[in-house]
């Protein structure tokens, strides 16, 4: 599986560099406060984009695998007008006007009315470079997709970088390389997949669409509140410091996020083309490779969430060191939250999204409910523990419920195994946090905590030799 990921894996390692090694630059002259702002920037206009798109982007990708190419291309050139047409409305009649009222309200004018326009703007232009980005995916176009990721990635920190350092520009400097990269690695995979238009609405592809996307939207508003919510509530009760230590601290949890996006846009058709099959053979190997690269996920956050100690001191300034408290907890999140990799592409091949309405709702409510009791005392701490908790929960039921729309053979035995073996490492890092030792000392028993995951994992034969070497052969 990790071998189809190789452009995938090769662009997250190129953004990971990127990211991380022009941090000694940006935190030199970016407070935790100015990543507040960015962090608020490029939420808001995600969320709006996101919550009025009816989960066309899902269906699209769907409906994919089970048209024509004929067809397709009367459907995606319908969907792409109407959704056009449904965010031109939005922001003429709902954030232009009521900008102002929007940054009072709902960021306590910690965005200003300026930002809230440019943010919806960039969600727009995000949102359709991620739409096609998919489409991309689903042809399994991996080389173009993880060209256009590097572009967009170089490209905004080459302007950051410039503004910050010609133009004495700070959060704004990061405003303008997000609008501006995004913009041009829109364009590109507008170029690329040209050959998937043909001028032809059709009100009975949209209704189709819909009727396919629409189940989503409530998991949707989960998964948009999981990212919101709490920073909201952050920068009214805490301020906008300690959004920017939540949003460091995914910043570094989020490294295993990148991964599992990698390896995850090349599971997705894997499972469909299996999932198509039918046969018992073909589900048997798909819940094996998914047990596989679960467990890479594990070492992976387990690696991330004991050496971001490292990383924040050479990275960064002591302004910034919180945030390793943040990334154990955030690696629960995204681990978590990789279990949906499985129960979504579920959902996709039963057509069954309807299922999604009372989890998500479920999910809403621990999360809400979680960070109205953590955030206020804990500050970006609680956000951190209510979001995994939610996430825990969620994903959970959500996999239940998936197994129930398309069964596979999941031993819950295992899982729960698996699951608790990454828990354990990941609450272990702690231990090895707090304690005042050399750094020598302190990295031989970080070694030791990921030794012993992999002699666990093994043991209870989740991996093996000849599976890293599949997954590894490029």
């Amino acid at each position: 599986m990790i071998k189809e990921s190789k452009f995938y894996l090769l662009a997250s390692f190129l953004t990971v560099a990127v990211n991380f090694l022009t941090l000694p630059f940006f935190t030199q002259y970016l407070s935790p406060a100015d990543y507040g702002v960015i962090g608020l920037f490029l939420v808001f206009g995600n969320v709006v984009t996101n919550l009025f798109a009816f989960g066309l982007n899902t269906a699209t990708y769907g409906l994919f695998f089970r048209s024509t190419i004929e067809d397709f291309r009367i459907l995606n050139f319908t969907i792409v007008l109407f959704l056009s047409f449904i965010f031109s409305a939005i922001g003429f009649f709902l954030i232009f006007p009521f900008a102002e009222n929007i940054a009072s309200v709902v960021f306590n004018n910690e965005l200003n009315q300026n930002l809230i326009k440019l943010s919806f703007l960039n969600g727009c232009i995000s949102y359709f470079y991620i739409f096609y980005g998919q489409l991309l995916v689903a042809q399994e176009k991996s080389m173009a997709f993880s060209l256009l990721a590097i572009v967009q990635v170089i490209t905004n920190a080459s302007i950051t970088f410039y503004l910050i350092l010609w133009h004495s520009l700070t959060f704004m400097a990061a405003v303008y390389g997000a609008l501006i990269a995004n913009f041009i690695v829109l364009i590109m995979v507008l170029i690329i997949n040209r050959n998937l238009f043909f001028i032809n609405f059709s009100i009975t592809n949209l209704k189709a669409a819909l009727k396919f996307g629409i189940p989503e939207v409530p998991n949707t508003l989960v998964s948009l509140l999981y990212g919101t919510f709490d920073k909201l509530m952050l920068v009214n009760y805490k301020g906008l410091s300690d959004v920017g230590h939540y949003d460091f601290g995914n910043k570094f949890a989020g490294i295993l996020k990148i991964f599992i996006d990698a390896i995850g846009k090349s599971f997705s058709p894997y499972f469909l083309k299996n999932a198509s099959s039918n046969t018992g053979a073909a589900k048997q190997e798909i819940v094996k490779t998914f047990y596989e690269i679960f467990v890479i996920y594990g070492f992976i956050g387990i690696g991330i969430s004991l050496f971001s100690e490292e990383a924040l001191i050479i990275l960064t300034t002591e302004d910034f060191y919180v945030a390793k408290y943040l990334v154990p907890i955030l690696v629960i999140y995204f681990i978590f939250g990789a279990l949906n990799q499985i129960s979504m592409n579920q959902f996709i091949h039963a057509q069954a999204l309807y299922y999604l309405a009372p989890i998500s709702l479920l999910g809403l409510f621990i999360n809400l409910i979680a960070n109205i009791l953590l955030i206020p005392t804990y500050g970006a701490i609680g956000a951190a523990i209510a979001t995994s908790f939610a996430a825990i929960a969620t994903s959970l039921i959500q996999l239940y419920f998936a197994n129930k729309a398309y069964p596979l053979p999941i031993n819950y035995k295992n899982l729960i195994t698996l699951l608790f073996i990454i828990i354990v490492s990941l609450i272990s890092c702690y231990l090895v946090i707090f304690i005042e030792e050399t750094y020598i000392i302190k990295f031989l028993l970080k070694i030791l905590i990921l030794t012993l995951y992999t002699l666990l994992v093994a043991k209870f034969k989740f991996i093996n030799i000849r599976s890293i070497k599949k997954h590894f052969n490029f």
